[in-house]
Formats: structure tokens, sequence, C-alpha cells
């Protein structure tokens, strides 16, 4: 009961806030009017839930949902009580407010001015409209790879990534997880079953639930539950960082955000300003500004926006994970540490995951007060869940890295525009 009371008060509280934006829209809308403003009500498309109705016919003292109340009081009221409402608040008005029948005949014609008479005509326009602005992705940056450099490059985000151009171990008959089906369908699939997991319920009856309803979604065979359902309880037991002890076992709902979105300012930024930053960042022995070389994306300045599949907390350090349903083979051996930095760089993954972590780290030193990247930046994991084998091969499909802070600081400082007075 308590849970039901809570949902009807945050669904209360979402009422009273999408009205009050409504009611903010309505007012910027009338008063740009320089000398007259038309509005028009009546039982036109159900409007008596529209921010209009409230300020024109809600009831009066304190209403618990004020749309559903004033929609209902709207719905009681007869064409002569309605009118009679909008008349007392014309004459109280001074003047400013008329209330009238909408017209049924033309409108009066306003003549030009005199001298101004003639055929018109649409003046040209000669000014250069700057196509840099723009909100960019790292899929959009990366979509333009030259394939030659950067082999295999698969659509991005979330794709499985049984690229052409990288040699892919294969068995003669692929078993359990390695034999669901790849691609983009397959991806969204076993995203959408992540995102919905609580790691604090994951016994096999909640997620059997959760794995039934997404292979329903996606029009996959029910036969394939048992195969998510094992892949499941092996990445929630994996241990992430050994020797921290973080793994998603046990974690709290609340420790946890799922699809966390971002957006910020971008410096203008090109291929060769990309490739100059990694290099100077620290980057340069890893083969990493090369790859970004290649990239083929047009100047871009404005805004850069992704998805972090999770950030969770875990003993006061903020973690990001990407989940990859890339086939990398049929083995387990083909998702040991070697083959993971090589998709990890042949996918340019490399480059994800750092502008994802400069994300995460704006994101934390604007929030959180006494935020040190030290000692609170906990790092990323990339877990290519098809290769994870928690009581095998130790770190089996999991990537794991902690940039360096000076890393992290020189890249935030080269890609984020501090915007000044504002």
């Amino acid at each position: 009961v308590a849970l039901e009371d809570a949902g009807d008060e945050a669904r209360r509280a979402a009422e009273r806030e999408q009205l009050a934006e409504n009611v903010r829209l309505l007012y910027v809308s009338v008063t740009r009017a320089k000398n007259r403003c038309t509005l028009v009500t009546g039982p036109i498309n159900r409007s008596e839930t529209s921010a209009l109705a409230w300020i024109l016919h809600a009831p009066k003292g304190e209403l618990a949902s004020p749309v559903d109340e004033t929609a209902a009081r709207v719905d009681s009221m007869d064409a002569g009580a309605l009118l009679c409402e909008l008349e007392a608040m014309a004459a109280a008005s001074g003047g400013a407010v008329e209330v009238g029948p909408m017209p049924e005949g033309p409108g009066r014609a306003i003549p030009a001015p005199a001298g101004q008479a003639g055929a018109l005509a649409a003046r040209g326009f000669s000014r250069r409209v700057e196509r840099a602005f723009e909100i960019a992705s790292f899929s959009s940056l990366v979509a333009e790879a030259d394939r030659g450099a950067v082999e295999g490059l698969a659509e991005m985000p979330d794709h499985d990534g049984s690229a052409a151009g990288r040699a892919i171990p294969e068995a003669e008959k692929p078993s359990g997880i390695f034999a669901f089906p790849r691609g983009t369908r397959a991806g969204k699939c076993l995203h959408a079953v992540f995102e919905r997991l609580d790691f604090a319920d994951a016994g096999r009856d909640r997620v059997g639930g959760i794995v039934r309803d997404a292979l329903a979604e996606y029009g996959y065979e029910a036969s394939w539950e048992e195969t998510l359902c094992g892949l499941i309880a092996r990445v929630v037991e994996a241990p992430l960082d050994p020797e921290r002890g973080v793994r998603l076992s046990g974690l709290a709902r609340g420790s946890c955000l799922h699809e966390l979105s971002f957006t910020f300012p971008l410096r203008p930024l090109t291929p060769a300003i990309l490739t100059a930053l990694f290099g100077r960042a620290g980057l340069a022995g890893e083969g990493i500004p090369e790859r970004i070389g290649s990239l083929r994306f047009q100047p871009v300045e404005g805004f850069l926006k992704g998805y972090i599949d999770l950030v969770f907390r875990h003993a006061g350090r903020f973690y990001l994970v990407d989940w990859k349903s890339n086939h990398l083979g049929n083995r387990l051996e083909d998702y040991d540490a070697q083959a993971l930095a090589a998709a990890m760089g042949e996918d340019l993954y490399v480059l994800q995951y750092h502008l994802y972590a400069v994300a995460l780290h704006e994101t934390l030193k604007g929030r959180m007060a006494g935020y040190d990247y030290d000692r609170h930046f906990g790092g990323v994991f990339y877990v290519f869940l098809r290769g994870v084998d928690p009581a095998g091969r130790a770190g089996s499909g999991i990537f794991r890295d902690r940039p360096a802070r000076e890393l992290i600081e020189a890249l935030s400082e080269g890609l984020v525009e501090r915007r000044r007075g504002g």
C-alpha cells in the first residue's frame, strides 16, 4: 500500500509539473502580441485538460489533481455556465478582455499603405548558413571512418561486431549463448534485458519474466530463455574489479542509473584536432591517434550527446558499464584479454569510453560536492556478454580500464566548451 501511495503521489507531482510547464508556454504565447491577442476556447479536442481550461475554470481551493479535477468540472458545466464565467472574467478586467462568439464571415480586408501598392515578393537570402553547429555523438564521429584503417567498424552504438575484415574464429556447431542470433536486433534485445534488471532482485523467477518479455518484444523464440538466464547469472556474479570486490550482484537499485544520457557543450572539433588531443593526452603508444586520424567527420561544434548503458556506485566510487553483444567467436578463449583489446581498438570503443569517462567526470564534478577523480571515479567496464565466465577464465569477456586523472582532465579541457557569463 505504501508503494502504491508513493506511486500515486509521484504521478500527481509529475502532473503538476507538466501543468506548470504548459501554463508557462501559454503565457509565453499570449504575451507575444503587441496590439491584440485572440484566444478560442470551447469543447475542442480535450481542451478541458488544457492549461487554458485550468486558468479559466479551475475549481477553487487546494487541488490534489488539478488537471483531472478541472476536466471533471468543465465536463459538468453546460455552455451557458462556461460563458457566464468568461463574461465575469471580462467584466473584472477593466476593458482589457472582451468575450464574443467566433466570427463566421470573412475578416475585414486591410488596405495597403499609400504608396506601397503592387505585387509582393520575398527578399532574397544572401547570408551564409553555418553548418558546423550540431549535436554530435560517438556514432556520428565514427560513421565516416576509413574502413581500410578501422576495420569492421560496426554500426554504433550497441550493434553486434561480427564485422567484415576481422577474422572470427568459428566452431562447427556453436552452442549456448554463442549460438544466439547476432546483429542489431539481438543487441537491442540483450540491452533491453540488462536495462530492466534489478541487481538486488536477480533471482531466477524475476529474471525469467524479464527475459520472456524481451524475447517476445524482439521476436525471438521462448526457447532462448534458459540460455539468456544463464548468461545473466554469469554476468551478475562476474568480478568486474577483483581487487576491490566489485560485482553487480546485490547492487541496490538506488545505486544504479541505466541508460544515463549526457550532453555537454563541445569545442570546435575536427579529426586532426581529435587526433592531436589524444596524442597529447598520452595515448600515442596505443595507436589510437592513428585510428582516430582515419575518421572523416566534417568539422563540428555544438554539443556532444550520448547514452551510458549503466553507471553504478560501489563503496563510494562511480563506475560506468557498456554492454557489448558482439560475437567474437564460439569459444571463451575468443574473449580473452588480447581479443578484447583488439576489438576495443578496431571498433574504436577506446574512443567511446574515453568520451563517456569525460561525460561522467563532468557530471560528477558539477553535481557532487567535494568530488575528486582519484577518490570517486572507479573505472570503466566493457562487458562482452557472450564471453563472461566467472567460474572459469578470470576476466573472460570483461575489458577494464581506469584512465589516469591527467588523461581525463586533458581530454575534458580539450573537448568541453566552457561557457562564460552563464
